[in-house]
């Protein structure tokens, strides 16, 4: 093959991945593509093939379902496929990629995992305070407080729309106090 730009090589080899595994007219309308381009680089697919990135399995760190849901995700956009292959271990998950695959997946995930915590803490300690209001888990005094609290017009209006969408546990007192 002649000596290619390494993003003429990505391009084509995304191509022949989508021209295996597209669905429809994506892996015709691929496979067209990639045969233009081979042409007019004066390569065969043999040599294509042949210059293929090798692939190994490169660890991520992954402590919870979120971890692994965001991993996963991010492996099937970066590699443009529907599903991955993955091994686990205790606290880490393995997927196989090439070195640019890796260190794009690294970037991202190192990025998105710590923005997703803090949306999921920020959307629980929502969820949290809304099954408190809906649940009336607070004291009577509570009511007097709330007028001095510290949170905005719209963190209120977000905090009365989360608890009219919680349903209530039904309780009944079992003893009454003096």
């Amino acid at each position: 093959m002649n000596e290619l730009d390494p993003r003429l090589k990505a391009r084509m080899s995304k191509l022949l991945a989508l021209a295996r595994r597209g669905v429809g007219g994506e892996q015709e309308n691929a496979s067209r593509m990639l045969e233009k381009l081979l042409a007019l680089h004066g390569c065969t697919l043999e040599q294509l093939l042949d210059e293929e990135v090798k692939r190994d399995w490169v660890l991520f760190p992954c402590h919870d379902k979120s971890d692994r849901q965001l991993l996963v995700q991010l492996c099937c956009k970066v590699l443009n496929v529907n599903s991955v292959t993955t091994k686990s271990g205790k606290g880490v998950l393995a997927v196989e990629l090439s070195p640019s695959e890796a260190v794009d997946v690294r970037v991202h995930f190192g990025l998105l995992r710590k923005a997703l915590k803090a949306h999921l803490e920020k959307e629980l300690d929502l969820a949290r305070r809304a099954f408190f209001i809906a649940n009336r888990v607070f004291p009577d005094s509570a009511a007097d407080e709330a007028a001095e609290t510290k949170l905005s017009r719209a963190e209120i209006a977000e905090l009365l729309a989360a608890a009219r969408k919680v349903k209530p546990t039904p309780l009944q007192r079992q003893l009454t106090h003096a």
